[in-house]
């Protein structure tokens, strides 16, 4: 987290010219007011803060984040991005692009307690709590994550219902293509899959796409036995080269035509259900 605070200026800089700057956490927004050296946000309690977590490597691996881009690995959907600047029951939508600062895990072995999900879920936690000490107020926090980032959001909103109002997961996974999967990685799966289903509730709303090779819709369909998920599988008619198809099917143009009014239409219910 210390090069937050280090390449945060030129995070800004870099925004505000349009170029993409690499592994550095930032708003995603081109309003000058939203600093980044020191974090600020003006009006937190005017505002909804999405915090969104790209997906990860192997656990040997350092994590790539682009969060100016979609294309690479570690980008940020559009449908995601394009929330920016939006208005939600009088507050406006910021985003805000947390890059893992994980150079990769070094251990002898892996463990269901030193696995690379659970350093990702402490980091996000980490990120959560400086917002909510600038004064953004937990039920109008949101966390969005692709991949191992949407899977680390559950596991949170799991764990600690109260932290965040609520999570947007694309394609959650963590362990690995299914067809590499060893048989310890299968365990490692299966018990994290535990771990969430015995939350009692999970506010969260959750994509899955056919074809995806880390978890097929009917292997993530438990999430949607749990109280409080809205679990869907965007579907349409092109075999192989459809639109909703791949683990990175929450990308691409036709998800966010699609699908960004049901984005929208979760942070705006989730939002008037806290101020109740």
């Amino acid at each position: 987290m210390k090069r937050l605070w280090r390449f945060g200026r030129l995070a800004a800089l870099l925004l505000l010219g349009g170029c993409a700057a690499t592994g550095t956490s930032q708003f995603v927004n081109r309003d000058a007011g939203l600093g980044n050296q020191p974090l600020s946000i003006p009006n937190p309690a005017d505002k909804i803060l999405l915090i969104y977590n790209h997906g990860s490597r192997s656990e040997l691996r350092t994590d790539p984040c682009h969060p100016n881009q979609s294309y690479l690995p570690g980008g940020m959907p559009t449908v995601v991005r394009h929330l920016a600047g939006k208005t939600v029951n009088g507050k406006e939508i910021v985003v805000y692009a947390l890059c893992s600062r994980l150079h990769g895990v070094k251990k002898l072995f892996d463990t269901r307690d030193n696995l690379k999900i659970r350093h990702r879920v402490r980091e996000i936690r980490r990120a959560v709590a400086r917002f909510r000490k600038l004064g953004v107020p937990p039920e109008q926090i949101f966390l969005v994550g692709h991949s191992a980032g949407g899977w680390a959001s559950l596991m949170i909103e799991a764990e600690t219902p109260d932290l965040v109002n609520g999570v947007i997961a694309f394609s959650p996974a963590f362990a690995g293509f299914k067809s590499t999967r060893n048989r310890q990685w299968w365990g490692f799966r299966k018990l994290l899959e535990q771990e969430l289903k015995a939350a009692d509730h999970i506010d969260a709303l959750v994509f899955a796409f056919p074809g995806d090779p880390y978890n097929s819709p009917e292997e993530l369909a438990f999430l949607g036995t749990i109280p409080g998920v809205d679990f869907r599988t965007p579907r349409s008619g092109g075999g192989v080269l459809s639109c909703y198809h791949g683990h990175r099917g929450a990308f691409k143009a036709c998800f966010e035509k699609a699908q960004a009014k049901v984005l929208l239409q979760f942070i705006q219910k989730m939002d008037s259900r806290a101020a109740r």
